[in-house]
Order: structure tokens, then sequence, then C-alpha cells
């Protein structure tokens, strides 16, 4: 899910392919607005793969199977911070949430940088917060970040958003924000996939009086802030239901 407030947004995410059994997806908020927060989101965009998802950035670079290449979350975020400060040297951060999936066991290893807590969606109903804070990319040198694991059971699903949705705020001046998102997510259980996505996006749209139809003709809209997610949805180990 991407939506950026205006014709140009800082907001990235995405997914890769790490090995067979495994995979990475991500959100991230560059810092600040318009032009130089998207330039930054399009040279991010680049360093993890473009169209091609490819993922060296999660993977070291030894001639090990693959399984025994891959970054955990934490060194990839550290990868991501040196290259910030060192290479890129642009006034930019950015807030992340970097996971890593095992699509046999449904086991998630998760690094929050600075981005809102991710929110896990268990198939019973439950919402429970995850993550565990921690500094943005790019801001501080020596940034170091804990991964978080958790293990997710058939009909589970992790949803990662950013501050945009968040703060949306209402015809009636009160900000949506991490219950409001939640009370929509329980609405909206039994969607998943770009259906509950779509779902989501419009809930937050009608909240602030706007439309995608009035969006995009220039009439009213519920979000100021670029506003993007990532929702992943676990079945169950591949070929077994």
């Amino acid at each position: 899910m991407l939506h950026p407030s205006g014709h140009v947004g800082g907001d990235l995410v995405g997914w890769m392919p790490l090995s067979d059994r495994r995979v990475a997806f991500y959100a991230i908020d560059v810092s600040g607005h318009g032009v130089a927060s998207a330039m930054m989101a399009a040279r991010l965009a680049g360093i993890l793969g473009g169209a091609s998802g490819r993922g060296e950035v999660a993977l070291a670079l030894t001639d090990a199977a693959p399984d025994r290449r891959i970054l955990p979350p934490e060194a990839v975020v550290a990868r991501l911070n040196r290259m910030v400060i060192d290479v890129m040297e642009v006034e930019q951060y950015f807030t992340c949430v970097w996971c890593d999936a095992d699509l046999e066991t449904g086991e998630v290893a998760i690094v929050q940088a600075g981005h809102p807590h991710p929110l896990l969606l268990r198939a019973d109903g439950r919402v429970e917060r995850v993550g565990q804070g921690g500094l943005p990319v790019g801001l501080v040198d020596d940034a170091t970040h804990e991964a978080v694991r958790l293990r997710l059971n058939p009909g589970d699903r992790l949803f990662l958003m950013s501050d945009g949705l968040l703060d949306v705020t209402g015809r009636d001046g009160v900000t949506l924000g991490e219950e409001g998102l939640i009370a929509l997510a329980r609405r909206n259980r039994a969607l998943t996939g770009g259906a509950f996505l779509d779902a989501l996006m419009w809930d937050v749209e009608r909240l602030g009086g706007g439309s995608r139809e009035g969006g995009r003709r220039g009439g009213a809209r519920a979000v100021e802030d670029d506003i993007s997610g990532v929702l992943y949805c676990w079945h169950g180990p591949p070929g077994r239901g």
C-alpha cells in the first residue's frame, strides 16, 4: 500500500526473496517531504534491488549456500545505516521496519528502527503490538538494533505502516492513532491481502471526509502525509493448506 500525499513521496515499501523458503519485507519512511525525500527513497529502492528484488543488501558476500548467506535483520539495518552515513552523505535519515520471514515455520524476525510498531493481527481477532522502537537509520553513526522474533500461526497477519496512517485526523479533529488503527483492523478482520488494505484506506478517507475520487480531482483529502504499509499474511507451510 503506497499513497503519497503529493506528486512525489518519501515512503517506500516492498519485499524480496532471500532463499527458497525465506522472504524479506520492509517499510521505509524518509524524513521530510518533497523532492529531496523522494530522491532518497528512489536511491534506497535501487539499493534494495528495485524491480528485480534480488536482495543483495541482505546477503553476505561469500560462496556459502543461500540460507547461510542471509544476514540477520539487525545486520541489514546496520549495513543500511553505514551506507546512508558513509556513502550517501545526505541530510535525510529514515525510519524503517525490516522483517525476515520463514515461509515453512511462520517465524519472523523483525527490526524496528524508529518506525511505528508493527501490528500482529491474530486469526482469532487479537491484535498485538510488536517491536522495540529503536533509532532511525542514518541518524547516529554507531546505532545498534535488536531483533524481535515471533511465530505466526496459519491465518495470522503482520501489518507494517508509516506514521502518516496514524496521524490521519478526522473531521472531529481527533487523530486516528494506534488505538484507532487497531479498531479499524479489527473491523476488517475478515479481509486479507489487497482487500484488507483497500478497506483500510476507504475507512481512513471516510474518517477525514475525503474520498479517493475527491482526492484525485482536487477535493477534500483525509491524508496530509504519505501513507504506506505492508501486509504479510501467513496461511501455513506452502502446499500444506
